[in-house]
C-alpha cells in the first residue's frame, strides 16, 4: 500500500503573523498609556509632598513669630512683592519666596501660593488668628490647604 503524503507546512501563515502583531500592538499601546499615567501620578505626588513640607515650614515660622501673624495677611509667596526687608515677618517672606523659587518650579499663571490671616472671637470671647495657607500648582491638579489657629497677641 502506498501512503499519501499530505502537504504539511512548518511555520506561520500570514494571517497568524498579522494577528500576533495586532495583539502585540494593543499590548504595547496599553503599556505606554499606563506608564504615562504613572509618570503623571508620580509628579502630582511629588508636588503635593513639596507643598505640604512648605506649608509646614511656614506654620513653624509663624509659631515662632506669633505677634506678627496679622502682618502675613494676603501674602502671595513670590518675588514680586518683596520690596522692603526689615523685621522678622519680611525676612520670613523673603525666605519662603526664595525656597519656593529655588526648590520648585516657577508658578504658572493659575498657581496660587497664598497666606491668609483672619481675626475672630471664639465662643469664650478670646481673640484668635486663623491662618490658612493655600498652595495650588500644576494647573490646579494639586491643592494643599493647611490651617492653624493662633492666640491673638497684642
Amino acid at each position: 500500500m502506498y501512503k499519501i503524503k499530505l502537504n504539511t507546512k512548518n511555520g506561520f501563515s500570514v494571517v497568524e503573523a498579522l494577528i500576533s502583531c495586532a495583539i502585540f500592538g494593543i499590548g504595547f499601546v496599553a503599556f505606554l498609556a499606563l506608564s504615562s499615567y504613572g509618570i503623571d501620578l508620580t509628579q502630582k505626588h511629588l508636588e503635593r509632598t513639596k507643598s505640604s513640607l512648605l506649608t509646614n515650614m511656614i506654620l513653624e515660622d509663624l509659631i515662632i513669630d506669633q505677634e506678627n501673624v496679622p502682618n502675613y495677611n494676603n501674602f502671595t509667596i513670590n518675588n514680586n512683592n518683596l520690596s522692603e526687608v526689615s523685621g522678622i515677618s519680611n525676612k520670613n517672606k523673603v525666605k519662603w519666596a526664595n525656597i519656593i523659587n529655588t526648590k520648585r518650579a516657577l508658578p504658572i499663571n493659575t498657581d496660587i501660593r497664598k497666606v491668609t490671616v483672619s481675626t475672630y472671637e471664639d465662643e469664650t470671647g478670646n481673640k484668635k488668628n486663623r491662618v490658612i495657607i493655600k498652595i495650588e500648582s500644576l494647573n490646579k491638579k494639586v491643592t494643599v490647604l493647611t490651617g492653624k489657629v493662633f492666640n491673638y497677641v497684642e
